[in-house]
This record gives C-alpha cells, sequence and structure tokens, in this order.
C-alpha cells in the first residue's frame, strides 16, 4: 500500500461513522460513473470491429494469416 494512501485511510479512521459512510458514499459513486465510461469505452470498440468487419466483407480490408499477426506482436514486444 502506498504511503498516501496509507495516510488517507489512517485521516478516514479518525472520521464520525456518518462522515466515513459519506466519504464511502462518494467514493463508491466515483467507481459507477467509471463503469458508465467503460460501457461507452466498450461501444465504441464494438462500433469499430463492426466497421472492420464491414470493410473485410467489402474487400476493402485484407485479412492477415494468425501466425503473420502473432509474430508481428512478438517482434514488437522484443523491441
Amino acid at each position: 500500500m502506498s504511503t498516501t494512501l496509507e495516510s488517507i485511510e489512517l485521516a478516514a479512521q479518525q472520521l464520525s461513522i456518518n462522515e466515513r459512510a459519506a466519504l464511502a458514499h462518494s467514493l463508491l459513486k466515483g467507481l459507477d460513473e467509471a463503469e458508465g465510461d467503460e460501457r461507452y469505452i466498450e461501444s465504441l470498440w464494438a462500433s469499430e470491429a463492426e466497421d472492420r468487419l464491414d470493410g473485410y466483407l467489402e474487400g476493402e480490408i485484407e485479412a492477415s494469416p494468425m501466425a503473420d499477426v502473432v509474430e508481428r506482436v512478438r517482434s514488437r514486444i522484443r523491441q
């Protein structure tokens, strides 16, 4: 655990139960908002995948053999 996180946790433990509940609510609400961003990002990726599939089916995009793709990725990782 980072020093900053430890100090925040120690400070939070000094709060009253009502203040801790309010803090927990605020933190959890922030996570819910992040989920909304995640769903939006997933929808963008789904749209991108559909566009690529359409491009492939219409002959605008060529496919590569899996072995070639894996080798390209491995060579990039090694760099």
